[in-house]
């Protein structure tokens, strides 16, 4: 999303707390005409074609019938309309949730794994929209670092993964996690570690007519 987006911009997911947390970044990124929307991506209840662009991000991998959900953005397109997702491969945040679960855990839990891994291969992706209505526009391997200003940025980064990965814990369990994150954060940063570094794919398609 660039951090000035002149459009009218809608936030959409089944977790209240995650609808929230675009809250910050609509505020930080400028965006015109904001409006957020608590619901289940099959009950959305928008008109055919109310969309130019759908951003899923990593959501993608935590539907409960993938195809169903591309089938129903793509409902929501305007013809031409694009479609985008991340798919994680590697992702330093998650390693420091594995650290701060094995900390906290008794007997220590096996790590956690970004979901659908196979689904980061470049032929799945590009099968995921091609058999639901697209046309593939790009799949590109990107790596970058996401430099942190300080430890507690870095925690608060990692917040959006903690609630996605940690649907089944309770709110005390989640609290914990975090704080046991802005601990190691705060170990990451006095050891000079300073950046998550960040490796994903990216798959952009177009509604085919």
């Amino acid at each position: 999303m660039p951090k000035e987006w002149k459009g009218s911009v809608v936030s959409v997911d089944s977790d209240r707390v995650m609808v929230g947390e675009t809250r910050r970044k609509a505020e930080l990124g400028n965006w015109q005409g904001w409006q957020r929307k608590v619901s289940d991506v099959l009950e959305t209840g928008y008109p055919n074609a109310s969309f130019t662009h759908i951003l899923i991000n990593f959501a993608i991998f935590y539907f409960q019938d993938t195809n169903a959900a591309l089938k129903e953005f793509r409902r929501m397109l305007v013809p031409g309309g694009i479609i985008a997702f991340s798919s994680p491969i590697s992702i330093h945040a998650m390693d420091l949730i594995n650290i701060a679960r094995r900390d906290l855990l008794d007997p220590p839990p096996f790590p956690l794994a970004l979901p659908a891994m196979q689904s980061n291969r470049i032929t799945t992706a590009s099968d995921l929209l091609q058999n639901n209505g697209f046309d593939l526009v790009v799949v590109e391997e990107v790596t970058y670092d996401a430099p942190m200003d300080n430890p507690k940025m870095a925690a608060e980064a990692c917040s959006p993964l903690v609630m996605n990965v940690g649907k089944g814990w309770d709110e005390e369990k989640q609290a914990e996690v975090m704080e046991s994150l802005k601990v190691i954060c705060e170990r990451e940063w006095e050891a000079g570690r300073k950046e998550f570094l960040q490796n994903v794919l990216i798959t952009v398609g177009k509604k085919r007519d």
